[in-house]
Protein backbone atom coordinates (compact mmCIF):
# COMPACT_ATOMS: atom_id res chain seq x y z
CA UNK A 1 0.00 0.00 0.00
CA UNK A 2 2.87 2.40 0.77
CA UNK A 3 4.04 2.09 -2.85
CA UNK A 4 0.61 3.15 -4.10
CA UNK A 5 -0.29 5.87 -1.60
CA UNK A 6 1.07 9.26 -2.63
CA UNK A 7 0.09 11.21 0.50
CA UNK A 8 1.36 10.85 4.05
CA UNK A 9 -1.11 9.05 6.33
CA UNK A 10 -1.75 10.43 9.79
CA UNK A 11 0.34 8.56 12.34
CA UNK A 12 3.22 7.63 10.03
CA UNK A 13 6.27 6.97 12.20
CA UNK A 14 9.89 6.02 11.73
CA UNK A 15 10.90 3.31 12.30
CA UNK A 16 7.70 2.25 10.56
CA UNK A 17 5.04 0.53 12.66
CA UNK A 18 1.88 -1.29 11.57
CA UNK A 19 -1.11 1.02 11.28
CA UNK A 20 -3.85 0.59 13.93
CA UNK A 21 -6.96 -1.35 13.02
CA UNK A 22 -9.74 0.20 10.95
CA UNK A 23 -13.06 0.61 12.81
CA UNK A 24 -15.81 -1.98 12.29
CA UNK A 25 -18.65 0.40 13.26
CA UNK A 26 -19.02 4.14 12.87
CA UNK A 27 -20.49 6.95 14.94
CA UNK A 28 -23.93 6.53 13.36
CA UNK A 29 -24.47 2.99 14.60
CA UNK A 30 -22.54 3.66 17.79
CA UNK A 31 -24.80 6.62 18.50
CA UNK A 32 -28.03 4.78 17.72
CA UNK A 33 -26.97 1.89 19.96
CA UNK A 34 -26.47 4.39 22.79
CA UNK A 35 -29.89 5.90 22.07
CA UNK A 36 -31.47 2.43 22.18
CA UNK A 37 -29.90 1.76 25.59
CA UNK A 38 -31.16 5.08 26.92
CA UNK A 39 -34.68 4.59 25.57
CA UNK A 40 -34.85 1.10 27.05
CA UNK A 41 -34.21 2.63 30.49
CA UNK A 42 -37.19 5.01 30.29
CA UNK A 43 -40.46 4.32 32.07
CA UNK A 44 -43.43 5.48 29.96
CA UNK A 45 -46.89 6.10 31.47
CA UNK A 46 -49.97 4.85 29.65
CA UNK A 47 -53.46 6.21 30.37
CA UNK A 48 -55.79 3.46 31.60
CA UNK A 49 -59.57 3.28 32.05
CA UNK A 50 -61.34 6.24 33.69
CA UNK A 51 -60.65 6.26 37.41
CA UNK A 52 -57.50 4.10 37.12
CA UNK A 53 -54.04 5.65 37.51
CA UNK A 54 -51.59 5.61 34.57
CA UNK A 55 -49.57 2.41 34.27
CA UNK A 56 -45.83 2.45 33.69
CA UNK A 57 -44.11 0.29 31.07
CA UNK A 58 -40.74 -0.05 29.39
CA UNK A 59 -39.60 -0.86 25.86
CA UNK A 60 -37.35 -3.96 25.85
CA UNK A 61 -34.10 -3.41 23.90
CA UNK A 62 -35.04 -6.14 21.40
CA UNK A 63 -38.05 -4.02 20.38
CA UNK A 64 -35.91 -0.98 19.59
CA UNK A 65 -34.43 -1.60 16.15
CA UNK A 66 -31.24 0.20 15.13
CA UNK A 67 -31.31 -1.22 11.57
CA UNK A 68 -33.31 -3.54 9.38
CA UNK A 69 -32.78 -7.09 10.75
CA UNK A 70 -30.79 -9.45 8.52
CA UNK A 71 -33.56 -12.02 8.81
CA UNK A 72 -37.29 -11.40 8.68
CA UNK A 73 -38.74 -11.28 12.18
CA UNK A 74 -42.25 -10.69 13.47
CA UNK A 75 -42.66 -7.20 14.90
CA UNK A 76 -44.10 -7.27 18.39
CA UNK A 77 -45.90 -4.18 19.62
CA UNK A 78 -45.10 -1.71 20.86
CA UNK A 79 -41.87 -1.36 18.87
CA UNK A 80 -39.57 1.43 17.79
CA UNK A 81 -37.32 1.64 14.73
CA UNK A 82 -34.68 4.18 13.71
CA UNK A 83 -35.27 4.91 10.01
CA UNK A 84 -32.93 7.01 7.81
CA UNK A 85 -34.49 10.08 6.22
CA UNK A 86 -31.57 11.34 4.14
CA UNK A 87 -27.86 10.75 3.83
CA UNK A 88 -25.53 12.06 6.48
CA UNK A 89 -23.44 15.18 5.88
CA UNK A 90 -19.73 15.06 6.73
CA UNK A 91 -18.66 18.33 8.32
CA UNK A 92 -14.87 18.51 7.94
CA UNK A 93 -12.85 20.90 10.09
CA UNK A 94 -10.87 22.62 7.35
CA UNK A 95 -7.37 22.51 5.92
CA UNK A 96 -4.34 21.06 7.62
CA UNK A 97 -3.71 17.84 9.54
CA UNK A 98 -6.27 16.56 12.05
CA UNK A 99 -5.85 17.19 15.74
CA UNK A 100 -4.79 14.39 18.07
CA UNK A 101 -6.89 14.07 21.23
CA UNK A 102 -4.33 13.99 24.04
CA UNK A 103 -6.81 12.43 26.46
CA UNK A 104 -6.91 9.33 24.24
CA UNK A 105 -3.17 8.62 24.29
CA UNK A 106 -2.55 4.90 25.03
CA UNK A 107 -6.22 4.42 25.97
CA UNK A 108 -7.14 2.20 23.00
CA UNK A 109 -3.73 0.62 22.50
CA UNK A 110 -0.07 1.31 23.40
CA UNK A 111 1.48 3.98 21.24
CA UNK A 112 -1.86 5.09 19.74
CA UNK A 113 -4.14 8.09 20.02
CA UNK A 114 -7.43 9.20 18.48
CA UNK A 115 -7.67 11.94 15.92
CA UNK A 116 -10.85 13.65 14.77
CA UNK A 117 -11.61 13.59 11.04
CA UNK A 118 -15.02 15.28 10.83
CA UNK A 119 -18.52 15.35 12.31
CA UNK A 120 -21.36 13.36 10.81
CA UNK A 121 -24.74 15.14 10.83
CA UNK A 122 -27.63 12.86 9.85
CA UNK A 123 -31.40 13.28 10.10
CA UNK A 124 -33.46 10.19 10.91
CA UNK A 125 -36.89 9.32 12.26
CA UNK A 126 -37.88 7.44 15.38
CA UNK A 127 -40.80 5.32 14.15
CA UNK A 128 -43.21 4.16 16.83
CA UNK A 129 -45.66 1.28 16.24
CA UNK A 130 -48.28 0.17 18.73
CA UNK A 131 -51.64 -1.56 18.88
CA UNK A 132 -53.40 1.13 20.92
CA UNK A 133 -53.46 4.88 20.65
CA UNK A 134 -52.78 5.34 24.39
CA UNK A 135 -49.53 3.39 24.11
CA UNK A 136 -48.44 5.26 21.00
CA UNK A 137 -49.19 8.58 22.64
CA UNK A 138 -47.35 7.63 25.82
CA UNK A 139 -44.19 6.78 23.88
CA UNK A 140 -44.24 9.86 21.64
CA UNK A 141 -45.01 12.38 24.38
CA UNK A 142 -42.57 10.70 26.75
CA UNK A 143 -39.76 10.79 24.19
CA UNK A 144 -40.29 14.47 23.43
CA UNK A 145 -39.57 15.25 27.08
CA UNK A 146 -36.91 12.59 27.67
CA UNK A 147 -34.87 13.68 24.64
CA UNK A 148 -35.00 17.44 25.07
CA UNK A 149 -35.61 18.63 28.65
CA UNK A 150 -32.06 19.37 29.85
CA UNK A 151 -30.46 22.34 31.55
CA UNK A 152 -27.53 22.64 29.16
CA UNK A 153 -29.50 22.74 25.87
CA UNK A 154 -32.57 21.45 24.07
CA UNK A 155 -30.72 18.30 23.01
CA UNK A 156 -29.39 15.14 24.59
CA UNK A 157 -25.78 13.95 24.65
CA UNK A 158 -24.92 10.31 25.29
CA UNK A 159 -21.72 8.31 25.61
CA UNK A 160 -21.10 5.70 22.90
CA UNK A 161 -19.61 2.61 24.61
CA UNK A 162 -19.22 0.89 21.23
CA UNK A 163 -17.43 3.85 19.61
CA UNK A 164 -14.42 4.94 21.69
CA UNK A 165 -16.78 6.08 24.48
CA UNK A 166 -17.20 9.43 22.68
CA UNK A 167 -20.23 11.73 22.82
CA UNK A 168 -23.17 11.77 20.40
CA UNK A 169 -25.81 14.50 20.32
CA UNK A 170 -29.48 14.19 19.34
CA UNK A 171 -31.84 17.09 18.65
CA UNK A 172 -35.58 16.83 18.06
CA UNK A 173 -37.03 18.32 14.88
CA UNK A 174 -40.61 17.11 14.29
CA UNK A 175 -43.43 15.06 15.80
CA UNK A 176 -46.17 13.43 13.68
CA UNK A 177 -49.13 11.13 14.36
CA UNK A 178 -50.44 9.07 11.43
CA UNK A 179 -54.09 8.01 11.18
CA UNK A 180 -54.08 5.25 8.60
CA UNK A 181 -56.43 2.42 7.52
CA UNK A 182 -54.29 -0.11 9.40
CA UNK A 183 -55.47 1.44 12.67
CA UNK A 184 -58.57 -0.81 12.55
CA UNK A 185 -56.12 -3.74 12.59
CA UNK A 186 -54.46 -2.39 15.73
CA UNK A 187 -51.42 -1.12 13.85
CA UNK A 188 -50.92 2.53 14.77
CA UNK A 189 -47.90 4.60 13.83
CA UNK A 190 -46.24 7.87 14.82
CA UNK A 191 -42.78 9.32 14.38
CA UNK A 192 -40.34 11.81 15.80
CA UNK A 193 -37.84 13.49 13.49
CA UNK A 194 -34.38 13.82 15.00
CA UNK A 195 -30.84 14.74 13.98
CA UNK A 196 -27.72 12.86 15.05
CA UNK A 197 -24.37 14.63 15.34
CA UNK A 198 -21.20 12.76 16.30
CA UNK A 199 -17.44 12.88 15.61
CA UNK A 200 -15.78 10.58 13.11
CA UNK A 201 -12.61 9.30 14.78
CA UNK A 202 -9.68 7.09 13.89
CA UNK A 203 -6.68 5.63 15.69
CA UNK A 204 -3.17 6.68 14.74
CA UNK A 205 0.29 5.77 15.94
CA UNK A 206 2.28 8.38 17.80
CA UNK A 207 5.89 8.62 18.94
CA UNK A 208 7.27 10.56 21.88
CA UNK A 209 9.90 13.18 21.18
CA UNK A 210 13.21 13.52 23.03
CA UNK A 211 14.84 16.92 22.62
CA UNK A 212 18.60 17.47 22.59
CA UNK A 213 20.34 20.83 22.07
CA UNK A 214 23.96 21.04 20.84
CA UNK A 215 25.96 24.29 20.97
CA UNK A 216 29.27 25.16 19.38
CA UNK A 217 31.21 28.41 18.75
CA UNK A 218 31.74 29.60 15.19
CA UNK A 219 32.76 32.90 13.49
CA UNK A 220 29.91 34.91 12.06
CA UNK A 221 27.34 33.50 14.47
CA UNK A 222 24.55 35.44 16.11
CA UNK A 223 24.46 34.58 19.79
CA UNK A 224 26.80 36.30 22.29
CA UNK A 225 27.71 34.43 25.46
CA UNK A 226 29.88 37.21 26.95
CA UNK A 227 33.15 35.99 25.42
CA UNK A 228 32.48 34.62 21.93
CA UNK A 229 29.70 34.51 19.45
CA UNK A 230 28.05 31.09 19.28
CA UNK A 231 26.42 29.45 16.34
CA UNK A 232 23.96 26.76 17.36
CA UNK A 233 21.46 24.27 16.03
CA UNK A 234 18.77 22.13 17.58
CA UNK A 235 18.35 18.43 17.03
CA UNK A 236 15.06 16.79 18.00
CA UNK A 237 15.27 13.04 18.36
CA UNK A 238 12.20 10.86 17.77
CA UNK A 239 13.21 7.91 19.93
CA UNK A 240 16.22 6.73 17.82
CA UNK A 241 15.38 8.73 14.71
CA UNK A 242 16.16 12.39 14.02
CA UNK A 243 12.95 13.97 12.83
CA UNK A 244 13.93 17.59 12.18
CA UNK A 245 16.60 20.21 12.88
CA UNK A 246 20.35 20.03 12.75
CA UNK A 247 23.30 20.02 15.11
CA UNK A 248 26.92 20.75 14.43
CA UNK A 249 30.10 21.44 16.35
CA UNK A 250 32.98 23.81 15.68
CA UNK A 251 36.14 24.83 17.49
CA UNK A 252 35.00 28.32 18.39
CA UNK A 253 36.05 31.82 17.29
Amino acid sequence: MSDVLQTTPVGATWPERPAPFLPDIGPREGGLRALREYMASLVFRRTMAPGDPPRGFKLPPERIHVFQPDDVVEMKMPSVAFVPIAGGTLDFYGLGPPTIQESSIDVHGPGTALYRIADIVEPFSIEVWSAKHATRRAIIEGLIVALSAFEESQSIRLRMPDYFNELVEFTLDTSTYFEEPDAVRNRRRAQIGSTLRAPILALANYTELRTQVCLGGQDGSHVWDGNVYLDFGVTIFDRDAIVRGSCWESEGA
